[in-house]
C-alpha cells in the first residue's frame, strides 16, 4: 500500500509521480487487483497561512522548525488543492482511500472538487431511491 503523504514525509519532501517505476512494483503486488493508496494532508491549522493552491516544501518547513512528526499528523480536510491535483493525478492507476480526521466529508468534498476540475456533471439528486411510503398514521 503507497501512502504519499507519509511517503512525502519520510523522504522530506518528495512528490511521488504517478511513472515512478517504483508505482509499477504496487501495481503488480496487487495481482490483477486494482491497487488503492492512502491520501492525507498535515493539518490545517499546522500550516495556516500556508497557500492552498502551492504544494508545501517540506525543506522549508523543516528549516522554518517544524517537525515531521507534526507534518505527518492527518488533516480535517483535504484543504490544498496542489496536493488534492498531485494525488488526483494517481488516479490513472490506482484509488484513493483518503485519511482525515472528518474522512467521509473530505472524500465527498475531494470527488467533487475532482469531478468539477475535469467538468464532469455531478450529481443534481440525491443518489438513494426514495419510495413513497404510505402515511402511517391515517385519520
Amino acid at each position: 500500500m503507497l501512502d504519499i503523504h507519509h511517503h512525502w514525509c519520510n523522504t522530506r519532501g518528495e512528490y511521488i509521480q504517478p511513472d515512478d517505476d517504483r508505482i509499477n512494483r504496487i501495481i503488480d503486488s496487487w495481482r490483477g487487483v486494482r491497487p488503492a493508496m492512502h491520501y492525507s494532508v498535515s493539518r490545517e491549522d499546522l500550516l495556516a497561512g500556508h497557500s492552498e493552491t502551492q504544494k508545501p516544501d517540506f525543506a522549508a518547513l523543516e528549516e522554518q522548525g517544524f517537525k515531521k512528526g507534526k507534518l505527518r499528523a492527518h488533516s480535517d480536510y483535504m484543504w490544498n488543492s496542489a496536493v488534492n491535483d498531485w494525488a488526483l493525478s494517481h488516479l490513472e492507476w490506482g484509488d484513493i482511500m483518503v485519511e482525515s480526521k472528518c474522512k467521509n466529508l473530505a472524500s465527498i468534498a475531494l470527488y467533487k472538487y475532482n469531478m468539477e476540475k475535469n467538468n464532469e456533471q455531478l450529481f443534481g439528486h440525491d443518489v438513494r431511491q426514495k419510495v413513497e411510503a404510505p402515511d402511517p398514521i391515517i385519520i
